[in-house]
């Protein structure tokens, strides 16, 4: 009797891993090239999510709490839509929207599978100069905590093709204005916001790659107190990668400079069968 059951209990048990097996297969079962897994830094056993990438496009997203997000583009690499769903079949669709000149005007969110772009309604967004250059941009649209509806919207002007200038608007209420400055190989290394006597400062450092290596926020706005441990206006990320130019680390640290968060990514090629 206590072998027949043991038997049994051997064969359940290769059932299951084979039906484990047959899942993961089926879940890998799509064209990519590579997936870029992250971890805690202190849990390199379990990854926290994974970025699945094709000819330099991620194309799919997953979180190990539950959760994917498919990305599809058109040939010429615009991308046309992304859905998000508890699996990676079905879900809310974001469309991307583009005026006649391919510039993305905004987004229509949708859970039908056949929709006709030309009759939907959906709010502009974004806007463009004649040089093709985003000039405003909605940033955000919500209620406040009494229930009042706001919005925030962005104003850039140009020099030289570079953004030099910010405006931003709470409806009416100017939040901040901003200034922009570059490096000699035009790469953004500081935005400067002023509000009366507050300032916010956004500062930028690069690798010789031209890759972002650190980024680093500070801001009267948001006071560090002595009982202050993480300030979301004063703190500092910094970003290391692999010889090819893939993220391998990334640290945020508060403004002590002691790390508060450490993810590690791992790049993970494709295997054929």
């Amino acid at each position: 009797m206590r072998t027949t059951i043991y038997i049994a209990s051997i064969i359940l048990l290769l059932i299951s891993c084979n039906s484990e097996r047959q899942s993961i297969d089926s879940f890998y079962n799509f064209d990519y090239d590579y997936e870029l897994r992250s971890y805690y830094s202190d849990d390199l056993d379990n990854h926290k999510s994974a970025q699945f990438f094709k000819d330099g496009k991620l194309i799919k997203r997953t979180a190990r709490e539950g959760g994917c997000e498919v990305f599809l583009y058109y040939s010429t690499g615009r991308i046309k839509e992304s859905t998000w769903g508890r699996n990676c079949e079905y879900g809310r669709r974001t469309i991307f929207m583009y005026d006649s000149l391919n510039n993305h005007i905004g987004n229509y969110s949708t859970m039908d599978s056949i929709v006709n772009l030309d009759t939907v309604k959906f709010e502009q967004i974004l806007f463009y100069n004649s040089d093709r250059r985003l000039i405003k941009e909605r940033t955000d649209k919500r209620k406040d905590m009494q229930g009042v509806e706001f919005e925030i919207w962005k104003f850039y002007t140009y020099v030289d093709g570079l953004i030099q200038s910010e405006t931003i608007l709470r409806n009416i209420d100017t939040l901040w204005i901003g200034k922009y400055s570059y490096n000699s190989n035009n790469e953004l290394v500081k935005i400067h916001r002023t509000r009366a006597d507050l300032y916010e400062t956004e500062l930028f450092k690069y690798n010789e790659s031209g890759l972002l290596i650190e980024k680093e926020i500070i801001s009267t706005e948001n006071p560090v107190m002595p009982e202050t441990s993480f300030s979301a206006g004063n703190n500092k990320r910094t970003y290391k990668y692999d010889s090819n130019g893939i993220l391998t680390e990334e640290a945020v640290l508060n403004h002590e400079g002691k790390v508060q968060i450490k993810t590690i990514y791992k790049k993970i090629e494709k295997t054929t069968p």
